[in-house]
């Protein structure tokens, strides 16, 4: 795993808003870092890939629902609008 998807979980910790998941994974997809790319694109359907993600998360100061919403927010962008919107600013 790449070493600024390591970084990520770690800015993110264990607790982020929406907000911060939504610009975190914006910030990953600019990158174009491949290594990360494929970490991500590829753990919602791969259940030892996600194991290594979360397992990554949970060493970095996040956890696997800390991964969980990153990975799903990478892969599809609108996924959390509702609830980003519901967010107190």
């Amino acid at each position: 795993m790449s070493d600024l998807l390591k970084r990520a979980f770690g800015a993110l910790g264990p607790a982020p808003s929406w907000r911060e998941v939504e610009l975190v994974a914006e910030t990953l997809r600019i990158s174009g870092d491949k290594a990360t790319t494929r970490a991500l694109e590829g753990a919602l359907a791969d259940r030892k890939a996600f194991a290594a993600l979360a397992e990554l998360a949970s060493a970095a100061g996040a956890n696997g629902f800390t991964a969980l919403d990153l990975t799903t927010e990478f892969q599809n962008p609108d996924a959390h609008a509702s609830l980003r919107a519901s967010e107190s600013p």
